[in-house]
């Protein structure tokens, strides 16, 4: 039988299954970072569902939401989440730069502060964004972030480029919120070197091209990233297709943001994001079996939103409908019993929390 929705029907219905799973401490289970196997901490998934709660909240008026909301920030904020008041305590790990899951660990809690900052206009999440920020160390001359350590250690640059989009686009965010001139300069500055990371074969590729880093790699490093390059060319690929919607959507957010960055004005990354929605459209719909992709990435939902945010970059771009790429997501992932996002996966609490994704999308007419 058909089923006729709205999205905000999928987001009050979601919310409302994931109160039932809500800790006394206001965190939620954490999962294993999909394919990645981590052992995540609560963080990551709360940063998540806080963001859907509180969207449950504006469209309800429900208390309840509210509540559970407010608890979820509450544990964010805690010790538990941020012991030393330096990155956010993401995964279980001896590894340093994991614990930390790099820079776009530190970006989901921020777009999460953000959005409670938005609804509620209290100071205190967004100084605490601005804190978390003005603690990572910018490379002056290679205008990337280094990745903060759970103790303030300033560690290495990360080759991602997601982590380092993402990381830039919500510090943006932040510093234009607070007016904070050094992390609008920061900011600005990669985005001024955008062009140069980005490494394009067909579509953009997941890591920063290795001659920008090899500028401050050491002999062994380098060794490292050629040997893997050789080694494992169709496993990057792969990773490639998995997240390229991931790093469209980030562009896409600082588009809605700042129409007037001077990178919009640029004919080649207009023509790089214009191939890699294409293949978006031609290639990755029709890819069911990438284990970094749609049972991952809820890549239906960031097409979508990345077409929404666009839409007036590109004029009248012919491809599969915002419409096409959601139901595809949710008729092969979401159960309509358990008002959750879990079939078809291997995380089912990283993947279910995912669904905040379609709080950044119109209310749109659905039917599967």
């Amino acid at each position: 039988m058909e089923k006729i929705f709205y999205i905000n029907d999928i987001i009050l219905k979601s919310a409302n299954a994931v109160l039932q799973i809500q800790k006394n401490d206001g965190s939620f289970p954490p999962g294993h970072n999909g394919p990645w196997n981590n052992e995540d901490t609560p963080v990551r998934v709360t940063s998540h569902w806080a963001i859907l709660l509180l969207k449950a909240y504006s469209l309800s008026n429900d208390n309840k939401f509210l509540h559970s909301s407010r608890m979820a920030y509450s544990f964010l904020t805690s010790k538990i989440a941020r012991p030393h008041e330096n990155s956010f305590y993401c995964i279980k790990s001896e590894n340093k730069v994991i614990q930390s899951n790099g820079l776009i660990g530190q970006a989901w809690v921020l777009e999460s502060l953000i959005e409670v900052y938005n609804h509620f206009n209290d100071s205190f999440y967004l100084s605490l964004a601005e804190d978390l920020i003005l603690k990572h160390t910018f490379d002056e001359d290679l205008c990337l972030w280094h990745v903060l350590g759970l103790n303030g250690e300033i560690l290495k640059i990360h080759r991602t480029f997601n982590h380092q989009l993402w990381f830039s686009v919500m510090a943006f965010i932040v510093g234009n919120i607070c007016n904070n001139n050094k992390i609008l300069i920061n900011t600005k500055k990669f985005f001024e070197q955008l062009l140069s990371f980005i490494k394009f074969k067909s579509f953009i590729r997941m890591h920063i091209r290795e001659d920008i880093l090899s500028k401050k790699t050491s002999k062994k490093d380098k060794y490292s990233l050629k040997v893997k390059n050789i080694a494992a060319k169709s496993y990057f690929a792969k990773l490639s297709r998995g997240y390229l919607s991931f790093s469209l959507l980030a562009l896409s957010i600082l588009y809605s943001i700042d129409r007037t960055l001077d990178l919009w004005k640029d004919v080649k990354l207009r023509k790089i994001i214009a191939q890699s929605i294409s293949y978006l459209d031609n290639k990755i719909f029709h890819d069911d079996g990438n284990k970094f992709g749609f049972q991952y990435n809820p890549i239906g939902f960031e097409v979508a939103c990345l077409k929404e945010k666009f839409s007036d970059y590109f004029g009248d771009y012919k491809g599969k409908s915002i419409e096409n790429w959601i139901i595809k997501q949710l008729s092969n992932h979401y159960d309509f019993n358990k008002m959750m996002l879990v079939k078809n996966t291997n995380d089912q609490n990283t993947f279910s929390s995912r669904i905040y994704e379609l709080a950044k999308l119109e209310n749109r007419l659905l039917k599967i």
